[in-house]
């Protein structure tokens, strides 16, 4: 399994951009291999770390808790916003990011990945 590290990987590129294809599913898995770590579905090692998801779709504790739970994520390395949130507003998603990566830090953990669960819109 390939995913660039410093650049941005957009699975909704890979997947319709519709409901119900499974990006969620996915980025759940490779949340909770990270927080672990565990490795790649065909083997190959995954670096441990922080995920943060940003939630506009999904709900933290609806949804989004009890598959990380389900996938055996270790909760003190993903971080969940789920609130309402602008995804046109570039720098206050830059800012979200920074305040996560420096609490990832101070808590001795590295940001690897960040999920942004919504619509463009």
């Amino acid at each position: 399994m390939a995913l660039a590290r410093s650049s941005t990987e957009r699975l909704s590129d890979n997947f319709r951009r519709t409901g119900g294809t499974g990006k969620g599913l996915v980025c759940i898995d490779l949340a909770a291999r990270l927080s672990r770590p565990l490795s790649a579905p065909d083997g190959s090692p995954l670096p441990a770390g922080g995920t943060l998801i940003i939630a506009g779709e999904d709900r933290k504790a609806d949804v989004i808790r009890p598959r990380l739970d389900a996938a055996d994520a270790d909760p003190r390395y993903v971080h969940i916003f789920d609130q309402t949130f602008d995804l046109s507003d570039r720098p206050a998603l830059e800012s979200l990011i920074d305040k996560a990566e420096a609490a990832l830090r101070k808590a001795g953990q590295e940001l690897q990945l960040v999920i942004v669960d919504g619509s463009d819109k």
